[in-house]
């Protein structure tokens, strides 16, 4: 034989022995001379047998050999002619096939059709039309098979078909093709239902994991289960491993061995069983009668009433079936009514433990069955009562109704607010709530109106900026830039308070020469303050201090402090600012003092009040009552304190005190961060590459036109609507877009691109007037390249496009190395890698295939050939040629070094279709020809 492993042996009409066999073909058998023949399966012959592994035979009623066969799907034998007529799966879904090609059993009908069980599901093959109609298990539909593959297919006398699955018996209703399935809970041993035989009566004897049963079918089948007990050589059976004799004997085969029964000598115990209590036990201690307890005057099983004290509701009751004809196998099930809804079936466990009942009357009731599953439905019933609880009696119910009662009235006349106060303190809530609320509407309106003005702010800042920078110093611009500068901070400052108010904005230390900060912060007010003829000096207790602290929050609270002082300063006053650095308690001291307007003794203890602007007929000049407030919260928020002294009319001093953590006191060297050379950007594209900037002020994008036209190609719309039209017209290298827009925002559309392998390699930079931390945090969690906030300025953005230009050009050098591999996923985000793989995969698949080309692959990827290129570009400095071409000599050296192929077969089974090319492309990329290449890999083996 072929092989060892023998799966199937059928003997057909002919009185011929055929053999299925594992990895050994098909075998018929010469029982007189006890020789083989063997028919296997070729690659070459499309009329040879379809596997060389099969898991059954069986010969039709046109005297056809059926075969199922692991792979090769169901085949047909020509006997006369011995050839194999194959049915596989079409996996095109052109039209219904078989499901798997992984046939397991078949089962030839009283019809002539056929039943196949595969590893996907079970198929009917109606022979008249050749037609397939496939069951598979659908949770949603209970009329549906109960599992994908059946283990043994079966038509009884009566030509019911029987399905047997791991997941229990399916009977199949030839009336609307559906399926009536039973399992353990319809009484079967086990769902894993391996076998199945009819004997002379028309029962059913199924062999399951769980031991043997016999199902007798009708309207209310009866089943009734057999195990080790009952003689069986052990509970699991093996799968389609039995067998009835003309005797009618019934073989079944399992794990231990066979077992061999005539089903008519098996007779049914028709006696149903008594039922007695046995043992009560309280408390898990025995309770006889006559004990300590008191609890039983008599015997358990001669009493009608179990009276329980509270202290005694832990109780277990044990109870036995009078049956002794394999007691073992006797079933119970209990029931306690007026704490349980339904039966607890328990199998053969003989007794009960319930715990802590309440105090009540409750009827237990215990029924059995005997060896055979007939049960006593009369059974045998006790009633228990468990007294209440001394603190549960009626009189202890009685006290706590008297106590309560005269807790109510005590409290009730104790606790009671008088009217009036009631009245007045509802009256100062709602005018506190008023004023929170009207606090809270002005926070949001500042925030919305700061929000409004970064956008116009950048269009004044980077022109002016550009004119600066274009035509030097000029003292006008200047001014306007450094008011528009001031206007920038308070707009960032009705911000700032929005998020102080909201709680969203957190401490970010940074090292930084807190003295150079305070020194740049106060020459930056010199410009303001010589304006209105007001001496601005500074004294410090050191020259340098470098330190940890939040730099961002220092300068706000600077600037807030300074404006203040200049803006309440007359013509002529000074301005004092002082700063020391207390080394030994880690911590600086700030104070500003002016010789301004001062503040009315009754408004001090106000002044740090969020809108509150003094009366004083004094001040020259009113602010907008959130500047000092906000600069308060900044001190908390960094755990300092801040103080005010002031003179009416004389001037004013604060105060801030505010912990650091010093470092060295020596300056770190910051390297600057090389810039990138815009000119080798553009020559190593001779193309300008193309931006897309997405916003819906026209005047914003009219800008970042002006500023990027000289070096890049710029495509601009306001409609965020049509970006899809403008990136399949454009293919753009790079995207500018707003975040807060109509139609679709910002973050939506990063997210829409990122998840859309044909766009997902095009580098994003959102541009907003949302720049706080929370809000990059939101904008880089949607995978954005960059984040800039506006107003932003010019050259910083430059900056930007050209670095992600340059990670572009990193990408497209390193991803792919020379061999055809990704060798640095890290390099791009996820949907390129699949973008990449995707391609690589379908190289590797059909590398074999001469006719492959870039056009399969472009309909594989399923896009535009113009955007293919462009996206496959991005990532790869290769062509998509050479890279066919590098997998498919890669491929060619590995079969010359593992493979006794010759050059020529080699050639073609890797895809070249000319041998004399395929030896000038190999010579070109090893530097070796084929065959001297093969002779030294045999030298190498050899040595």
């Amino acid at each position: 034989m072929g092989s060892n492993a023998v799966w199937s042996i059928l003997r057909t009409k002919d009185n011929k022995v055929w053999i299925g066999l594992w990895e050994g073909g098909l075998n018929l058998m010469n029982e007189q001379t006890g020789k083989f023949k063997r028919y296997h399966y070729s690659e070459t012959d499309s009329t040879s047998i379809g596997s060389n592994s099969m898991f059954d035979l069986i010969e039709t009623s046109k005297g056809e050999l059926a075969i199922a066969s692991m792979r090769g799907g169901l085949n047909f034998m020509d006997r006369e002619h011995e050839t194999f007529k194959k049915i596989i799966t079409d996996y095109s879904g052109a039209t219904k096939s078989i499901s798997s090609d992984w046939v397991k059993e078949l089962l030839e009908d009283s019809d002539g059709n056929i039943w196949i069980s595969t590893s996907e599901a079970v198929d009917f093959f109606n022979r008249k039309n050749n037609s397939f109609v496939t069951y598979r298990n659908d949770p949603k539909n209970p009329k549906s098979i109960s599992y994908n593959s059946a283990n043994v297919l079966f038509e009884d006398s009566k030509q019911n078909i029987w399905i047997g699955t791991s997941n229990g018996l399916n009977l199949f209703n030839k009336k609307d093709s559906s399926f009536i399935k039973f399992t353990i809970e319809d009484g079967l041993a086990n769902n894993s239902i391996k076998s199945i035989e009819e004997d002379d009566y028309g029962n059913l004897w199924l062999s399951t994991n769980g031991g043997l049963s016999r199902f007798t079918p009708g309207d209310k089948p009866q089943i009734i289960n057999y195990n080790e007990e009952d003689g069986l050589q052990g509970k699991e059976f093996l799968s389609r491993s039995s067998f009835k004799n003309k005797d009618g004997l019934l073989f079944f085969g399992g794990n231990n061995g066979f077992n061999v029964f005539d089903p008519k000598v098996i007779s049914q115990n028709t006696i149903k069983p008594d039922v007695v209590f046995s043992n009560l036990s309280v408390m898990n201690k025995p309770v006889i009668p006559g004990d300590d307890t008191g609890i039983l005057k008599e015997e358990l099983n001669s009493i009608k009433t179990l009276t329980l004290k509270h202290e005694h509701s832990i109780f277990t009751i044990e109870f036995a079936a009078l049956n002794f004809l394999a007691p073992a196998k006797n079933q119970y099930a209990y029931y306690l009514e007026g704490f349980e809804d339904d039966w607890n079936f328990v199998g053969s466990q003989r007794s009960v433990t319930y715990t802590n009942l309440d105090a009540g009357t409750y009827t237990f009731r215990v029924k059995a069955s005997n060896n055979d599953g007939l049960w006593n439905e009369e059974g045998i019933s006790l009633k228990i009562v468990v007294l209440p609880a001394w603190w549960a009696s009626w009189l202890a119910k009685l006290i706590y109704l008297g106590v309560a009662i005269f807790l109510i009235y005590y409290f009730r006349k104790h606790t009671l607010i008088s009217i009036n106060l009631k009245n007045t303190l509802w009256k100062e809530h709602l005018e506190k709530e008023k004023i929170e609320e009207l606090n809270q509407l002005k926070s949001q309106f500042y925030a919305d109106i700061s929000h409004e003005l970064r956008t116009p702010l950048t269009l004044i800042l980077g022109p002016l900026d550009q004119l600066r920078k274009n035509h030097g110093p000029i003292e006008n611009i200047d001014i306007i830039y450094s008011n528009a500068e001031r206007l920038k901070v308070l707009v960032d400052q009705i911000m700032d308070f929005n998020k102080l108010e909201n709680q969203m904005m957190k401490i970010q230390h940074s090292d930084i020469d807190v003295v150079q900060t305070v020194k740049e912060t106060v020459n930056s007010f010199r410009i303001l303050a010589d304006l209105k003829g007001i001496a601005m000096n500074i004294y410090t207790s050191v020259d340098t201090c470098m330190a940890k602290i939040d730099e961002d929050k220092l300068q706000k609270i600077l600037n807030n402090l300074f404006s203040n002082a200049v803006r309440h300063t007359q013509e002529g006053g000074i301005i004092n600012v002082n700063l020391v650095i207390h080394r030994n308690a880690s911590s600086m001291t700030l104070s500003v003092a002016d010789t301004g307007s001062g503040i009315h003794k009754d408004d001090i203890e106000k002044i740090f009040e969020r809108f509150y602007t003094s009366n004083s007929s004094f001040e020259s000049k009113k602010g907008n009552g959130i500047g000092l407030n906000l600069t308060k919260k900044l001190v908390e928020l960094m755990e300092g304190s801040i103080d005010v002294e002031s003179v009416y009319g004389e001037g004013s001093v604060f105060t801030v005190d505010i912990p650091i953590q010093l470092l060295e006191n020596k300056r770190e060297i910051i390297q600057p961060t090389p810039t990138i050379n815009e000119k080798e950007i553009i020559e190593s594209d001779k193309t300008l590459k193309t931006i897309l900037v997405i916003d819906d002020n026209q005047e914003i994008v009219f800008y970042i036109h002006s500023v990027l036209k000289e070096r890049y190609d710029v495509i601009t719309t306001t409609n965020s609507l049509e970006y899809k039209s403008y990136l399949n017209e454009y293919l753009p290298d790079l995207i500018i877009c707003d975040v807060m827009m109509p139609g679709i925002d910002g973050i939506t559309l990063c997210n829409l691109l990122k998840s859309d392998i044909k766009y997902s390699h095009i580098p994003i930079i959102l541009l907003t007037a949302k720049s706080g931390v929370d809000d990059m945090v939101l904008g880089f969690d949607t995978d954005a390249d960059d984040y800039i906030g506006k107003p932003f300025n010019a050259q910083v953005l430059m900056a930007r496009i050209n670095n992600l230009i340059r990670k572009k050009e990193k990408v497209r050098n390193e991803l792919v190395n020379e061999e055809g591999s990704i060798q640095n996923p890290a390099l791009s985000n996820k949907m390129d890698i699949a973008f990449m793989e995707l391609i690589l995969d379908q190289i590797e698949q059909n590398f074999n295939d001469a006719d492959f080309n870039v056009n399969h692959i472009i309909e594989a990827v399923n896009m535009s050939r113009s955007a293919f290129y462009k996206k496959f570009k991005s990532l790869s400095k290769h062509s998509i040629n050479d890279l066919i071409k590098v997998k498919r000599l890669n491929k060619a050296a590995t079969l010359l070094n593992e493979s006794y192929m010759n050059i020529s077969e080699i050639c073609y089974e890797c895809g070249f279709a000319d041998p004399s090319y395929f030896t000038k492309v190999f010579k070109e990329h090893y530097h070796i020809t084929p065959k001297d290449y093969q002779l030294q890999m045999y030298t190498q083996k050899r040595s």
